[in-house]
Parts: C-alpha cells; structure tokens; sequence
C-alpha cells in the first residue's frame, strides 16, 4: 500500500498542530491505549512522559520521511524488533493504531476531517504492516 501525495499532504500539515502539543497529545495516546487494553500497562517499564517523548520523536521522523520511507525504514525494523523483546503481540499494533487516531482526534478537532484521519490511517497501517513483518522474521 503506498500513499498518495494528497495523504502525504495532509500528515504533514496536521502534524505541524500535532507538533505544537506533542505532550498532551502522547498522553492522550497512552490514556485511551490502557483504557482499550490494560494489559498493555505492563509493558511499558519507562516513565510515561518519557515514554511519550520517544513516540512523538519516532512519529515525527516517519512523517518527515514519508516520502522516502524507505531512509527511515531501518529504524522501523529496529523498533519492531525491540518491541518483539518486551512482549509486544501483532494485535498490540492495531491496539496503538485505534489510540493514536482517538488522541489525534481529541486534540486537532475540529480541524481533523475524515480524509485527514484516513491519511492517518494509511500511515499507520503500513508503520504496523512494516513493525509485524520485522517482529515476525
């Protein structure tokens, strides 16, 4: 699945608003990730500020790469395979991808259309198509 350059377009413009509160909305990820799967607290053995800051980083070098992914698709593969060191499952992705759309909503509404949030979609869904196939080689 690649993306278009519309879909690049409009990742790239939301996570300028994304950008400028990064805190909350990591916060508001993590928030609604334990609400929908509290098991998947257990994972996470950093402070979660931190652990917040870690995820806004690795978004925005996905987002500023869309492009070329393929410059940025090493580090992917070795988060996947981290990821798979802690216990992270398949199923954990869609997990994330569910919380990451909620929190991205929460926090650029109104200004996050549906073809925005598909754009969204589509990003994370080939980030968790590409972290499943590494964490299961």
């Amino acid at each position: 699945m690649a993306l278009d350059s519309n879909q690049i377009k409009l990742v790239k413009e939301s996570f300028q608003r994304v950008r400028a509160k990064s805190d909350t909305v990591a916060e508001a990820l993590y928030h609604r990730l334990f609400q929908l799967n509290p098991n998947l607290k257990f994972l996470f053995h950093a402070e979660m500020t931190e652990q917040g800051a870690k995820l806004m980083l690795m978004l925005e070098q996905v987002v500023d790469q869309l492009e070329r992914r393929d410059e940025v698709e090493p580090a992917i593969q070795e988060l996947a395979r981290r990821h798979a060191t802690y216990g992270v499952k398949s199923d954990d992705y869609d997990v994330v991808g569910e919380a990451l759309l909620w929190a991205l909503d929460q926090n650029l509404a109104p200004n996050f259309p549906v073809e925005t949030r598909e754009a969204w979609r589509a990003v994370y869904a080939l980030l968790a198509t590409s972290m499943k196939a590494t964490a299961t080689a």
